[in-house]
């Protein structure tokens, strides 16, 4: 069941936690860049690799899972070039009400941040962070000290990335990109995973696993 884009997506309780899976990578050629659709591309250089998008929410429990079973993965086909590999922040979870909203606007916007002033590297290491740190559904987390803080330590050094996460900087536009993939998808949840424009889902509607989305990019699935 996917986080849906409707108030009672926040009344699920998740007891059980589990360590999200690493997604560093250190590709020698790998590059970030955000762009003016919110979209943080993470590439090698390969201009004519496939294109993989994934819509996530950082307070959605289904993108923790995510990340944990296919996160290092998809960092590693865009180091290797064998995809184009687009992530783009989301707030589903902005009418649910608080704590979540505020964790979901917090964490999307700070993610953002990160793609402005941070590496390729730095940033797979703080996406790594914010769904290590999740919160469960329902508890406050997400501080702006602490978000400034994971990114310093992820290694963000430009200054201005303290600002842009305290100010929210990308609030607004969140809920742009948000309504954005609801007119692209009509029914839409997170994470939403497309390859060449196309959506990739798992069997019965359930998340695509690597080697779906690795075969759907016309890869050989490991």
């Amino acid at each position: 069941m996917l986080a849906l884009v409707v108030v009672l997506a926040g009344a699920a309780v998740w007891l059980l936690r589990e360590p999200a899976a690493p997604g560093s990578i250190a590709g020698a050629g790998l590059t970030i860049a955000l762009g003016e659709d919110g979209g943080i591309a993470l590439a090698s250089g390969a201009a004519d690799a496939p294109v993989v998008e994934l819509w996530v929410d950082y307070a959605c429990p289904h993108c923790r899972m995510f990340h944990q079973e296919s996160g290092e993965g998809l960092a590693q086909m865009a180091a290797d070039g064998d995809a184009q590999v687009v992530v783009r922040p989301v707030s589903v979870f902005a009418g649910a009400g608080e704590p979540d909203a505020g964790n979901s606007l917090r964490a999307g916007s700070a993610a953002l941040c990160a793609a402005e002033y941070g590496s390729a590297a730095a940033w797979t290491a703080y996406n790594d962070r914010l769904f290590t740190e999740q919160p469960m559904q329902g508890d406050p987390g997400f501080e702006a000290d602490r978000l400034v803080a994971w990114g310093q330590e992820a290694g963000i050094d430009d200054p201005a990335f303290a600002g842009c996460v305290s100010e929210g900087r990308y609030t607004d536009e969140l809920a742009v990109y948000t309504q954005e993939a609801i007119t692209r998808w009509g029914s839409f949840g997170t994470p939403t995973v497309a390859v060449e424009g196309e959506q990739v889902s798992g069997s019965g509607g359930a998340l695509p696993t690597l080697e779906q989305i690795r075969e759907a990019a016309g890869g050989t699935p490991v």
